[in-house]
């Protein structure tokens, strides 16, 4: 279809204003490959090329929002729905304790006479805590912890932020352990790891037959 001249002008000077080919295909309801051929060879100065490219980048951060949004919109549902399915599992003391043994598997000390684990999650440490004092008749006595912190780090806050995570007493901690820092990273925010210890071979010989025994009970391949 042939256009006409005063069409194609049009184009050009919408171009000129720095305007994008999609906006001038609808403006002048000419295809957006039409319109490329025809502002193909146009002079832009400066400041509109930096109009252009600041529009861009504006563009680009409302599909970044709205990517977000969505991103957003569906981990909220995840959550929703798997809220609503645990809730709704009877916790039983077998299943807590299958979950210490996991944890315990995972991120424990396998010396088979104590229970030991350790990670810098306080999630973490408070989740096996709480499956290790609900599927056990613990002595709290028993219980040990033990911050690993760097140089600079101010070690009385940070063995007071594990107390309160792990509800150990400080009277109950050992000697913290301090890594060595090269001083060029240091991580903000970050409040070392906690090594949590009970002294009861029994139980630690429970926990680890049920990780042992999983993959049979789950009939698991290995």
């Amino acid at each position: 279809m042939a256009h006409s001249l005063d069409i194609k002008n049009k184009a050009i000077s919408l171009r000129e204003l720095g305007k994008s080919l999609s906006y001038i295909s609808k403006k002048i309801n000419v295809p957006k490959s039409t319109v490329s051929g025809w502002v193909s060879g146009t002079q832009l100065s400066s400041e509109v090329l930096k109009n252009i490219s600041d529009n861009r980048v504006i563009a680009q951060q409302k599909v970044n929002l709205v990517k977000k949004k969505r991103k957003d919109f569906l981990q909220t549902k995840l959550e929703n729905t798997v809220k609503q399915q645990l809730f709704n599992m009877p916790v039983s003391a077998e299943l807590l304790k299958t979950i210490c043994a996991i944890l315990f598997w995972t991120e424990g000390s396998k010396s088979g006479s104590f229970v030991s684990f350790i990670n810098s999650d306080p999630k973490m440490i408070s989740l096996f805590l709480y499956t290790l004092r609900h599927s056990f008749n613990i002595d709290e006595s028993k219980l040990r912890g033990l911050v690993h912190v760097h140089e600079y780090h101010n070690e009385g806050k940070i063995k007071e932020y594990w107390s309160q995570v792990s509800g150990i007493s400080l009277n109950q901690f050992n000697k913290s352990y301090k890594k060595t820092n090269t001083g060029k990273r240091k991580k903000e925010g970050y409040l070392g790891s906690f090594r949590v210890r009970y002294y009861d071979v029994t139980v630690a010989r429970e926990l680890t037959a049920i990780y042992t025994m999983l993959p049979e009970v789950l009939k698991i391949g290995l």
